[in-house]
């Protein structure tokens, strides 16, 4: 009778086995054994998380590689830096310079402006700014002449305006980065006065975007801009 009732009921009893085996197994068992009538379906999820991650990180070096190698490259040699000392007031200009800026990247770089900043040596806001030079491109390999000098009445005006002892001048170059945000890049020329007399212009610079800083929300000309 025992027989007739398990092939009546087979099914029926194959379900109160197998239940009774789940009551009697573990979390840890039962997640195993997921697992194992599982693994093709989670091995191929973890292809795919990998994949993913792996071509999330190489989309994020391809776009340092490419900023790094597009980024603006610039060269200025210093052919020329010459300044009087206020003795020779009467007979030379205090100030002439001329150099090339040349391009040395490998994208067009466009200049908002040159400046030639001119008066105190640790304080921006005592300055006077004067554009020398604006926008304009440089192509790859491209060279462009920077020049200019001032005269005795413009250092005389910013010494009495800011009450300094010295004139000191800073060449600044403000760019469009890669990005296409705006950056900047200041070079001391050199500075003198009734006692001093200091010039620290090198033959050449050389800079690129990694060593830019980026122009904060500060008012790049204030003071007299003469154009």
């Amino acid at each position: 009778m025992v027989g007739g009732e398990i092939v009546r009921m087979g099914k029926r009893s194959r379900k109160i086995v197998v239940n009774s085996d789940i009551e009697h197994m573990g979390t840890k068992e039962i997640i195993m054994g997921w697992f194992i009538d599982n693994w093709i379906s989670v091995f191929a999820l973890l292809v795919s998380i990998g994949a993913l991650l792996v071509s999330l990180l190489g989309y994020r070096l391809s776009n340092k590689l490419s900023k790094y190698y597009y980024m603006a490259r610039l060269h200025i040699d210093h052919i020329m830096f010459r300044k009087a000392s206020f003795g020779l007031r009467e007979s030379m200009p205090p100030v002439e310079y001329e150099g090339n800026v040349k391009n040395v990247g490998m994208k067009p770089v466009y200049f908002d402006k040159v400046i030639l900043d001119y008066g105190s040596k640790d304080n921006f806001d005592k300055r006077i700014h004067l554009v020398i030079k604006g926008n304009f491109h440089l192509k790859p390999d491209e060279v462009r002449l920077i020049n200019f000098d001032s005269e005795w009445g413009d250092v005389d005006q910013v010494m009495k305006i800011f009450d300094l002892e010295e004139c000191h001048y800073y060449l600044r170059f403000i760019h469009e980065k890669s990005d296409g945000k705006t950056g900047e890049k200041t070079q001391y020329l050199g500075g003198h006065g009734e006692d001093t007399n200091m010039i620290v212009a090198q033959r050449g610079m050389y800079w690129s975007e990694l060593n830019t800083k980026k122009v904060n929300n500060r008012i790049l000309f204030s003071g007299l801009i003469r154009r």
